[in-house]
């Protein structure tokens, strides 16, 4: 999983039948320079490649750090007046989960806590100046700059992504991914089937009852309450709404920019590194976005430049606050089992680069899980001193097993064609063929198949005992990478426990010797969901690896 150009482009074939899967990240990724939001202040919110810590850069080119912590640059948002809105997620002083809303006050300068609990939602933008929305289980509630709940909905269930529209209602994520309406009353109905499962909801800043609906496979549509306004879903990641009702939106290395109503998508911009979480700036219109490669924020305002100076200072990425903790959960999954990790890189010969190899690697984790493969121990001399490899040679190497012999050959990075399961899956594409890696799994004697992206399927398999395998798109420092991972557990707050081959992506230096061994057992967070750590950016397909 390492980058070959068009990373964006590898997205759109996993949405294709038959291929899917990435080639990864950069070699040296920025660990920091994602734009999250403006304000028509002149404002920008900006954050971490994993949206930790919070900064912001005003018109008149100072910097003010508001957070440290994680999920801090995630759901932000300033509005009209340049109050900041933002979630912090951290653990307490006696271990115990605890998630926060807090408000930066432009006028004033403070910073307060309008909300905190072990599970909430948001922030996310109000009808009203100078308030906010959160989504707590069971409510929504409408709060304030001094913390008072001024308007609250009781609703049935909890929603990770919440938006205001016209006559007092809501529209809403449920937690089975449903697009729901909710009335002034409360009640709840079923809006209109738009996306198989929804993972944001935002509502048109021009306040016409527009909606953009973000899918946890990668895909988004415009709709309101009652019809399709943009025929879809479409491919694109980080799409966001512009101030003047357009959505803006990357694939294939382009921001593109389309016109619900019209129907008409144009390409600003074009871009082998691949610009990511591009936004229009209110008032001048111009675009601002980061560059993947280097991690450098092109485009915005002259102020900007304060903040291009002020990037060498990355310390506040790894500090705490007071008593307070960042370790992750606390609490016990709901599902965990212990399958064995590999690194697609580290783990393999040395001859081999397996920078593209996430997907036979992820499935042999799979079939390690039910120790099918003898172990077939080889030296690995990075990261030094160096260690043994149980399963390493299986990758790029001609083996047989059960009677079918791996020796169909596929391309790997410096154009060098290799055998194993990295040929078999891999083949010309580089990155893995979903129906391949289906093959390789049944044939290596488990059951396999497509199995779609509800979270109600990874539940029941993890319930079982069993792993699930992966093709997913990860947002790392200010990139779009095809990545398959494997999920061997989760929470009920939507983090998920994941065997990423290619290490931990909450860290910097993703995937690199000095980071080794860190990919067993990871915590992301679900597509939409935001408790502090690393989001998926889409599940692309789930795939069963049942013995």
């Amino acid at each position: 999983m390492a980058a070959i150009g068009s990373q964006a482009l590898l997205l759109a074939l996993s949405l294709l039948a038959g291929a899917a899967g990435g080639t990864g990240p950069c070699p040296d990724p920025a660990t920091m320079t994602v734009a999250c939001a403006s304000s028509g202040q002149g404002d920008v919110l900006l954050t971490s490649g994993t949206d930790r810590g919070l900064l912001l850069v005003s018109d008149d080119g100072s910097c003010v750090w508001l957070s440290s912590l994680p999920g801090a640059g995630r759901n932000c948002f300033s509005d009209s007046d340049g109050n900041v809105f933002f979630k912090e997620c951290l653990t307490d002083a006696s271990g115990s989960r605890l998630q926060r809303v807090r408000a930066f006050e432009r006028c004033s300068g403070a910073i307060r806590t309008l909300v905190e609990a072990p599970l909430l939602a948001g922030p996310f933008p109000a009808v009203e100046c100078g308030s906010t929305l959160v989504s707590i289980p069971g409510s929504v509630l409408r709060i304030d700059l001094e913390g008072r709940i001024g308007r609250s909905w009781t609703l049935g269930t909890f929603s990770p992504s919440v938006c205001e529209m016209p006559g007092d209602s809501l529209a809403l994520v449920d937690g089975s991914g449903r697009l729901l309406l909710a009335g002034a009353d409360g009640e709840t109905t079923v809006c209109i089937s738009v996306i198989d499962y929804a993972a944001t909801v935002t509502s048109s800043p021009t306040r016409d009852g527009e909606l953009l609906v973000r899918g946890v496979d990668g895909t988004f549509l415009v709709c309101s309450a009652s019809s399709v306004v943009l025929p879809g879903p479409t491919v694109g990641m980080h799409p966001s709404w512009t101030p003047d009702g357009r959505v803006i939106f990357t694939t294939k290395g382009e921001v593109s920019l389309i016109s619900p109503r019209a129907g008409r998508t144009d390409v600003l911009i074009e871009s082998r590194s691949g610009p990511v979480r591009p936004i229009v700036l209110e008032g001048s219109g111009s675009l601002l976005y980061t560059e993947s490669a280097t991690g450098e924020l092109v485009g915005g305002p002259a102020h900007l430049d304060a903040f291009r100076s002020a990037m060498s200072d990355a310390e506040w990425l790894h500090s705490t606050s007071g008593d307070l903790t960042t370790d992750g959960p606390a609490e016990d999954p709901e599902a965990e089992i212990d399958v064995p990790w590999m690194h697609q890189r580290w783990d393999t010969p040395d001859w081999f680069d397996g920078s593209w190899s996430c997907g036979p690697s992820s499935c042999i984790m799979a079939l390690q899980y039910y120790d099918r493969l003898t172990a077939d121990s080889i030296w690995c001399s990075s990261p030094s001193p160096g260690h043994w490899s149980r399963w390493g040679e299986y990758v790029p190497v001609l083996f047989t097993f059960l009677g079918y012999t791996y020796d169909i050959w596929g391309i790997s990075p410096g154009s060098v064609w290799v055998q194993g399961a990295h040929g078999f899956i891999c083949r010309d594409l580089g990155g893995a063929y979903w129906n391949y890696m289906v093959q390789f799994m049944e044939q290596c004697g488990l059951y396999s198949a497509w199995a779609g992206t509800a979270w109600s399927t990874l539940t029941s398999e993890l319930d079982n005992g069993w792993p699930v395998v992966c093709s997913s798109t990860i947002y790392y420092a200010g990139g779009e990478y095809g990545h398959i991972i494997l999920f061997c557990g989760y929470y009920d707050d939507r983090t998920v426990v994941v065997n990423d081959p290619y290490g931990d992506a909450n860290d910097p230096g993703w995937g690199h010797s000095w980071q080794y061994p860190n990919g067993k057992a990871c915590l992301y967070d679900w597509p939409g969901y935001n408790n502090g750590h690393l989001e998926i950016g889409s599940v692309n397909m789930l795939f069963f690896a049942r013995h």
